[in-house]
């Protein structure tokens, strides 16, 4: 998966949690492509990881667009994803010797960003 296509799908799954993609809207390859910077084909390939995922759907001949129930799968696989991360953000804080009220101090800064 190329570094600007893993941005563009996660960035579909962020505006699909954030309800700014909502139910039944139109996913526009090109749209990405020029926010982007980069070829329609890695804006698509991007929406086909997506698509694959359940968030979207493809319509022959008119396009993709975001799925029924999209939003709350996104929000549980999101939530899942930062379970599965945390333990080994925990891990290199403990191993760099950082305390626990600093660890939690970096993550307040990195929430409010």
């Amino acid at each position: 998966m190329t570094f600007k296509k893993e941005i563009i799908a996660e960035e579909i799954r962020n505006k699909i949690i954030a309800g700014k993609l909502k139910e039944g809207k139109q996913v526009l390859g090109r749209v990405f492509a020029v926010k982007h910077r980069t070829n329609l084909k890695t804006a698509h390939e991007a929406i086909w990881t997506v698509e694959a995922e359940g968030f979207l759907y493809h319509r022959s001949g008119a396009g993709y667009y975001v799925a029924a129930g999209a939003q709350e799968m996104a929000e549980t696989q999101g939530m899942e994803r930062i379970q599965r991360n945390l333990p080994a953000m925990v891990a290199k804080a403990k191993a760099l010797g950082l305390s626990e009220e600093a660890f939690l101090i970096m993550v307040k800064n990195a929430y409010r960003d």
